[in-house]
């Protein structure tokens, strides 16, 4: 198997979804089988293409400034458009963390509130791991 990126498709995969039409025995079959297959390849590229969109900002800043003005707008580029971007989602991890833990909480005494229900029940219950 290749590594992610190392060719353009993976022709196999395009192999394995045409033997999966040669299979289909019915015509309902058929439709279920197209849109099945056609539904996903059709997600991904919308996956690629939104990843090459969101390459558009540092596609821009390949190209080295030629004057001071330049460099200013080619730095004000880095940090609006490559920078904030890649920060944003780290913004909500802490109020995640936090939700989570909460949420994670309760499933942990749903859990053991099941536990009692049963008769000799032991539950181990996995611990998170130490950073």
């Amino acid at each position: 198997m290749n590594p992610q990126g190392s060719g353009v498709i993976n022709l196999d995969q395009y192999e394995k979804l045409g033997d999966d039409i040669d299979k289909v025995g019915s015509c309902a079959e058929l439709q279920e089988t197209a849109e099945r297959i056609l539904t996903s390849l059709y997600a991904e590229n919308t996956a690629i293409q939104d990843q090459l969109d969101k390459l558009e900002p540092i596609a821009a800043l390949l190209e080295a400034p030629a004057s001071i003005d330049d460099v200013l707008d080619w730095i004000t580029g880095l940090i609006d458009g490559v920078l904030t971007p890649l920060y944003a989602p780290a913004l909500a991890y802490p109020t995640q963390l936090a939700a989570r833990t909460v949420a994670i909480t309760t499933l942990i005494d749903q859990i053991n509130d099941k536990a009692n229900q049963f008769s000799s029940c032991s539950i181990t219950l996995p611990t998170p791991p130490v950073p």
